[in-house]
């Protein structure tokens, strides 16, 4: 607890803690210096609120029955290159979490790939803007809540990243698109920023809103999919009514049931 940063650290009995931990910080944030195992049964890490930065140390929570779940408000911070190993299902996201990407800080160009989790919120924000997260591992990629790209390269999966809240770049960061779809799959939801898509696919059954940043401009290299239905049309709006929201679609459009 407390709002100030704390540090854990087992260096020399990386395994021998055997209580469940408990983060609940409505500020601040709680700095592992040494790998950190739970392997006893039973043994829980719940992240209740505030934030865990393992900072380049493993974590292991697998004792039988064991959880890891990331509650609303909880936070993992991770630098990219450390091994998460938990049982099956974990960690868990929940519905107002965030999952976030530092790198190492060494000034060095370095790759991470990105762990397979079903996130909440997903925010990189490498300390080097020379880093990459990388998606190429995943199938299929999904994020729950916002995805947040502020600085670095993000390369997108060469299949399709599915996301439920809203899409941000910042003009400094890079977004790789290999080719892939991006679906949102929320009901309304934002694209910030000027993002460069291979395929962008928005489809829903019920009335719902999907806005674009003010002056900015989205660019779908491939092919663009905007759907509503009938009497439940899928508006396409700016973020701000005076000014217009540009879109460059370079490929095929399948558009039904909007309102522009």
């Amino acid at each position: 607890t407390s709002t100030a940063t704390q540090t854990f650290d087992l260096t020399g009995a990386t395994g021998l803690y055997n209580a469940d931990i408990t983060i609940n910080k409505s500020a601040g944030q709680v700095n592992l210096l040494s790998a950190l195992v739970m392997d006893a049964a039973s043994q829980d890490l719940t992240l209740i609120e505030g934030s865990l930065y393992l900072n380049g140390n493993n974590l292991t929570a697998n004792g039988s029955s064991g959880t890891l779940p990331v509650q609303d408000g909880g936070v993992l911070i991770l630098q990219g290159g450390e091994t998460i190993t938990a049982n099956s299902g974990y960690p868990t996201f929940a519905a107002s979490s965030t999952a976030k990407y530092l790198g190492d800080g060494d000034s060095a160009a370095d790759t991470y790939t990105i762990k397979q989790f079903t996130y909440s919120n997903l925010h990189a924000a490498f300390t080097d803007t020379v880093d990459t997260l990388t998606t190429s591992n995943a199938a299929v990629f999904d994020t729950n809540g916002k995805f947040l790209l502020s600085s670095g390269t993000f390369v997108a999966p060469p299949s399709t990243m599915t996301i439920g809240g809203d899409f941000e770049k910042t003009a400094s960061a890079t977004y790789t698109h290999s080719s892939g779809t991006v679906d949102l799959d929320g009901t309304d939801q934002i694209i910030y920023g000027s993002t460069t898509f291979n395929n962008l696919s928005k489809t829903e059954t019920a009335a719902a809103v999907l806005r674009f940043e003010a002056g900015q401009t989205t660019t779908v290299a491939g092919t663009w999919t905007a759907t509503g239905a009938a009497g439940q049309l899928l508006q396409l709006h700016s973020t701000a009514t005076s000014t217009q929201w540009l879109v460059d679609p370079q490929g095929t459009r399948t558009l039904n049931f909007i309102d522009v």
